[in-house]
């Protein structure tokens, strides 16, 4: 099958843009990218489609979603990260009675916004079937939680009996993983009993990692929020931290981790996180509601080693016919031939859109408008790093083999019809302000709408 558009977003590291497009698969599989009058002429003998006034591009990647809460309405308060996880320690089980009607609208949700995979965090393994059987490519991150060291053996024997249920379930679409919450909530003991397990499994892990000031406070002093919390609500006496954030850090030596916020991470933190091979995951809006704070960009790429622009290379695409495709979107012409070489931020940055804890909804569109809006960085070019961030960046923070129109990828399609895209000159900017729902997605070669 071959499928054109307007524009074509490869989402290579350059952010390649290919005008009036087209995209060749088989059998699940991407064959070749380039122009699509070309590639018609080529193959004859394949059926093949082409949608004005559109952008086709891969299947984003939503990289952090918690399912479980969404049916949250009005039962928590933002504002600030303590009187946040106040009201959910109050509050939580309320939303949670009430998951099992919302766990497909969820799913449909992210669907409808051209979302093919997750990154799903799930506490309680009550979205675990539902997920298994979802179109979605997911991967399921397992969480622990608890810090109470007299409930470390009932905590550890329930995250074992979950990830044992997740592992029964693996397909070609479905990816068992391992989560720790965070280093405020997981006992040390515990903690190590997990690592154990994502070493023998080879599991890719997840955790919420310097999300807060208080957070910060706490592992680094021991005192402030953290400490009124464990002694007069969890009523822990003399609480102490379970690690320093080095110690914590050193949990995930020699494994791939996604570490999700740092909103409240230094420079050489981040250049820890880089230098391990480890990816961050952002979510603009819950960090916002819950710290008042959105991830860095300039202190991530003061951290990252500074990259000069280079050549496009052509195999990178396997097509020989992509010399006359390259645009220039900085050009006044949409039909210039001279490549956009932007290369400006790390590809260890993916986008999540969190849970419904600490959002006001799961639209990946809505969550990479706001990062458009909230991040302070060249408009134009955060255009292109938000998509490669909810793209390729996101495959490679999940182990994914999408996120990309490449030779040898998975199939993984969204095409967004967008009256007037044609005209456009920055097509990746009017994209993320204009995008609503997806006109038809492709998952694995297959029609899913």
């Amino acid at each position: 099958m071959l499928l054109g558009s307007s524009f074509v977003f490869v989402c290579d590291s350059d952010f390649s843009v290919i005008k009036n497009g087209g995209v060749v698969y088989e059998n699940g599989e991407i064959i070749e990218v380039g122009i699509f009058e070309e590639l018609r002429a080529k193959y004859q003998n394949l059926d093949s489609r082409f949608y004005e006034d559109s952008v086709l591009l891969p299947a984003f990647i939503n990289a952090h979603i918690h399912f479980e809460f969404g049916a949250n309405h009005f039962h928590f308060d933002y504002g600030g990260f303590p009187q946040w996880l106040s009201s959910v320690m109050k509050n939580r089980d309320d939303v949670l009675d009430k998951i099992d009607s919302i766990i497909c609208d969820e799913i449909s949700s992210q669907l409808e916004c051209g979302v093919g995979s997750v990154g799903a965090i799930s506490s309680y393994g009550l979205d675990m079937q539902a997920l298994a059987q979802s179109p979605l490519k997911v991967v399921y991150f397992n969480e622990a939680i608890g810090s109470n060291p007299a409930a470390i053996d009932m905590l550890f024997s329930d995250f074992k009996a979950r990830f044992e249920r997740s592992l029964a379930l693996s397909s070609s679409t479905f990816f068992p993983a391992i989560a720790i919450h965070s280093p405020y909530s997981v006992h040390n003991v515990l903690a190590r009993h997990i690592i154990n397990i994502a070493k023998a499994n080879q599991s890719l892990l997840s955790t919420h990692f310097l999300e807060s000031k208080a957070e910060r406070e706490w592992l680094s002093h021991g005192k402030g929020w953290f400490l009124d919390f464990y002694t007069n609500v969890l009523k822990i006496p003399n609480p102490k931290p379970f690690y320093t954030i080095d110690e914590f850090f050193e949990l995930f030596s020699g494994l791939r981790a996604v570490f999700v916020h740092m909103t409240n991470a230094t420079q050489s933190e981040l250049r820890a996180t880089l230098d391990s091979h480890h990816s961050i995951i952002t979510c603009p809006r819950s960090n916002k509601l819950l710290d008042g704070k959105i991830f860095n960009l300039n202190a991530l790429r003061s951290a990252t080693k500074s990259t000069q622009c280079k050549a496009f290379d052509v195999d990178s695409l396997d097509s020989a016919n992509l010399d006359s495709a390259r645009i220039a979107l900085a050009s006044n012409s949409p039909t210039s031939s001279t490549i956009a070489t932007h290369h400006h931020t790390t590809n260890h940055l993916a986008i999540g859109t969190d849970g419904m804890s600490s959002n006001f909804n799961l639209n990946l569109l809505d969550e990479l408008r706001a990062g458009l809006l909230c991040m302070d960085t060249n408009i134009e070019n955060l255009a292109k790093e938000l998509l490669l961030m909810a793209t390729h960046n996101g495959a490679k923070a999940l182990n994914l083999n999408n996120g990309i129109l490449q030779k040898g990828r998975l199939a993984d399609f969204a095409i967004f019809h967008i009256p007037h895209i044609t005209n456009s000159t920055q097509p990746h900017l009017h994209f993320i302000m204009s995008a609503q729902k997806v006109s038809t997605l492709i998952l694995s070669g297959k029609v899913i709408l």
